[in-house]
């Protein structure tokens, strides 16, 4: 059964105002019209909704209308948050959103989540800039950008972490590696082979040089780039061991032919965690929101899915 929204809305002001009288005043409509759309809607339902034994000006309700009440504000309420959501949506025709990620998210996350992103609100544009994630921090700082993917970001007062993921280390080899068998290794054990590492004096370096001293091991490093992609790629070549993140969204399954991720189970290595970050003091569009939020629900899945 379909009821007329507009005397829907005439009976919950009738019911409130508990006459046709102050509920036309207060619709600023006659209040024969007011009557007419309530006798139709009683007529619907096959019941009274008011007693009228003190006239038009002294209403009560009855027990059908007491409980069409309850349905009716909640109907109302519905109503008024779907158009709410819409006219968000019509706000978010355009609209733009500056945007930096470290190197390992230009081939991983951002594309396919701003291909999303952008089938559902085309008329949004972005601005995305690569860099390594202490460099993020301070363009973040700086206003440069308005929403920042980092590894493990500093805790600073006027920044805001809106998500965190945590991150397993794994050992990345191809799989015709000694170690490929394996369910799982320790730093000891990767030390024993070739290794790819992170630049000199990079924070990534600085905390695996951390880890292998704490294990009082050496290793051999026969390759070291400032690019997280680069060693991946290395690794795949066969040249050495990769300590690396697993990608958040599966590649293509060509991509990852012939690789092999060992979980690295030792508690000298932490764990990484990559947060979502915006400034507190900046005020932020709809658009960004709308992007955070896309952003939280994704992590918060796959966070539930490793």
């Amino acid at each position: 059964m379909l009821l007329n929204h507009i005397a829907l809305r005439y009976f919950v002001t009738v019911a409130e105002t508990g006459s046709f009288r102050r509920a036309s005043e207060a619709l600023n409509i006659a209040a024969s019209a007011v009557n007419r759309q309530i006798v139709q809607l009683e007529e619907t339902l096959g019941a009274e909704l008011f007693e009228r034994r003190g006239g038009r000006n002294s209403l009560r309700l009855t027990a059908a209308g007491e409980t069409l009440l309850v349905h009716a504000r909640a109907a109302m309420n519905e109503m008024k948050r779907a158009s709410e959501k819409i006219g968000d949506l019509k706000g978010l025709r355009r609209g733009s959103v500056s945007l930096g990620v470290p190197e390992t998210f230009a081939r991983d996350f951002v594309p396919t989540l701003l291909a999303q992103f952008h089938r559902q609100l085309p008329g949004i544009t972005f601005d995305v800039t690569v860099q390594p994630s202490p460099d993020l921090i301070r363009l973040l700082m700086q206003d440069e950008v308005e929403v920042a993917m980092t590894y493990n970001p500093p805790n600073i007062p006027d920044l805001v972490h809106v998500a965190r993921l945590a991150r397993s280390t794994y050992a990345m080899v191809r799989d015709d590696h000694p170690l490929a068998s394996k369910k799982n290794v320790r730093i000891v054990e990767c030390a024993q082979y070739p290794m790819i590492m992170p630049a000199m004096n990079s924070a990534l370096r600085v905390q695996y040089d951390r880890v292998f001293g704490r294990a009082d091991v050496k290793p051999v490093i026969v390759f070291s780039t400032n690019s997280y992609e680069m060693m991946r790629s290395m690794a795949s070549s066969g040249i050495g061991l990769a300590l690396v993140t697993k990608y958040i969204m599966p590649l293509n399954a060509a991509d990852e032919t012939g690789v092999v991720y060992i979980p690295v189970t030792d508690r000298l290595v932490e764990q990484q965690h990559l947060g979502i970050s915006v400034r507190r003091s900046r005020h932020l569009s709809l658009a960004v929101t709308t992007l955070i939020s896309h952003l939280q629900d994704v992590l918060a899945q796959s966070d539930i899915a490793k």
